[in-house]
């Protein structure tokens, strides 16, 4: 509920920012494959896949000339990642899967470059990218011989290593590209999470966003003239 009450104010604000400033706004929605990057000094988790999870919220696009603009939003965006390991011999078996979703606030800072290709236009995007935490869960599932047991746990926002998981802000640097047809939008973009969100960083352990977004928007209001 909280997180639903953030996204409504902040699509207030961003509506108001838009009609007082922007040439063009509108909403954006698509699919998000997430995972993580998670290291220390020794070794790298190489185990963790994709995550299925959305976007969604409005857009705004500030035009500075013909060709290039300044594109951001206020994403509800979920993150996260899927991870399963087993060990099986002759006479023993055991499997482990987790997989976690966190909720974030994306705040896109997007450079864009749009061209005419005939009856479409092509673009791409460059720019850093904010993310503040919402909430989150991680479920695991335990295998051993057939007897399953599942747990759920919250994530927790904080910097207190005894306490907390996740540092709550992110950061990064997202790049992607699309076609516009009308005022219909296609793209896809990845979004490298530079911020280290482990509170917990001894030996180098790190633990940093990693985002597939393939996205669907509809854009209001004028190109500039």
């Amino acid at each position: 509920m909280k997180k639903i009450t953030v996204l409504i104010v902040a699509t207030f604000v961003l509506g108001t920012i838009s009609e007082s400033f922007a040439q063009r706004f509108g909403v954006k929605g698509g699919l998000n494959l997430a995972k993580m990057l998670v290291k220390d000094d020794q070794e790298t988790l190489n185990d963790i896949t994709y995550k299925p999870g959305f976007h969604v919220g409005p857009t705004v696009e500030f035009p500075i000339n013909e060709v290039f603009s300044f594109e951001s939003g206020i994403l509800l965006s979920t993150k996260g990642f899927k991870w399963e390991d087993e060990e099986i011999s002759s006479d023993y078996y055991y499997g482990f899967k987790s997989k976690s979703t966190i909720y974030y606030l994306d705040i896109p800072l997007t450079g864009k470059a749009t061209f005419d290709a005939g009856s479409v236009k092509i673009f791409g995007t460059f720019g850093p990218y904010l993310a503040i935490g919402l909430s989150g869960t991680t479920n695991y599932e335990y295998n051993e011989d057939g007897v399953i047991e599942k747990d759920e746990q919250d994530i927790k926002f904080g910097s207190d290593e005894e306490e907390d998981d996740l540092h709550r802000f992110d950061y990064g640097l997202t790049a992607g590209a699309g076609v516009g047809i009308n005022a219909f939008e296609l793209s896809v973009a990845y979004s490298l999470g530079l911020a280290n969100i482990s509170v917990y960083q001894d030996n180098g352990y790190t633990i940093r966003n990693r985002v597939i977004g393939i996205s669907l928007a509809y854009k209001f209001g004028n190109k500039s003239e």
